[in-house]
């Protein structure tokens, strides 16, 4: 019976653990959102040579797209992409899921975009988004995931 209370006890402290982080990584990104409002673009295309380093059997090795990865962290971004899917985490936040593939004679790297909301009028257009709609974001690259770029936190930008 002690065994199984200290099993308990030991999951309920790494629950609590657990949302510590999250919530410090939820806090951290609400900050850097400022940041990321006034921060220069830099200059990486969601087209072209990274297209081809993340595509689904591409030429490139699994060591360059890490290398890759690592060249990218950090940048901030300001890229319009094809939808591909929306999910609502929260009450203003949101994942979006790119189209990795052609549009419009265009390749595009897929990606994975959590973009917190400013307005009620980003809210709505979020939630009324299609796929195959373009969006306009800009945000941090934070790594990849399945030969996607991951951007987070982003923001929109209506035109």
């Amino acid at each position: 019976m002690k065994t199984f209370f200290k099993i308990v006890f030991i999951l309920i402290i790494s629950l609590i653990a657990i949302g510590v982080i999250f919530d410090n990584t939820e806090e951290k990104n609400l900050q850097k959102l400022e940041t990321i409002k006034t921060s220069n673009i830099d200059k990486i295309s969601p087209t072209g040579t990274l297209y081809d380093i993340y595509t689904l059997m591409s030429d490139y090795t699994d060591l360059q797209r890490v290398n890759t990865e690592k060249e990218l962290k950090g940048k901030i971004v300001q890229w319009t992409l094809p939808v591909f899917e929306v999910s609502k985490l929260s009450e203003n936040k949101y994942k979006i899921q790119t189209d990795s593939g052609t549009f419009f004679g265009t390749k595009y790297v897929g990606t994975f975009t959590t973009i917190y909301t400013q307005s009620k009028d980003e809210v709505i257009f979020i939630e009324n988004i299609k796929t195959g709609n373009l969006i306009t974001v800009k945000g941090e690259i934070t790594g990849t995931f399945m030969r996607n770029i991951q951007i987070e936190p982003a923001i929109l930008i209506l035109k």
